[in-house]
């Protein structure tokens, strides 16, 4: 199933005294009226591959998620998660930036990257 809107978090434990990050795939799906609005959070983010207009987010526990390059952005249906996780971490949830994801440089340390 292909998500209606997706954003990329940026996670950094504020305990973990390295500067060490993860990125993870957050996917929200427009519901109805019958079964309401959902979201998907990956395991983490491996790499990313552009094919024919669809992201192909592969996670750390080996699935791939597909994801429209153009749905980009934080609706309804994902910005309770996102609130959650801000009120409960202060500071260690960033939704990051839109950029070309296929060539975003997934490390687990925090470095400047120009996106």
């Amino acid at each position: 199933m292909i998500c209606d809107n997706w954003v990329v978090l940026k996670i950094q434990p504020e305990a973990s005294g390295e500067q060490e990050v993860f990125y993870k795939l957050l996917q929200g799906f427009s519901g109805s009226y019958t079964y309401g609005n959902s979201w998907h959070m990956n395991s983490g983010i491996e790499k990313v591959e552009l094919n024919d207009g669809l992201y192909e987010v592969h996670g750390s526990s080996g699935s791939v998620h597909k994801v429209p390059e153009g749905s980009y952005g934080v609706r309804l249906n994902i910005a309770e998660v996102i609130c959650h996780y801000d009120n409960n971490y202060p500071n260690c949830i960033k939704v990051m930036p839109d950029c070309n994801w296929s060539e975003f440089k997934w490390s687990n340390k925090d470095e400047d990257q120009s996106i």
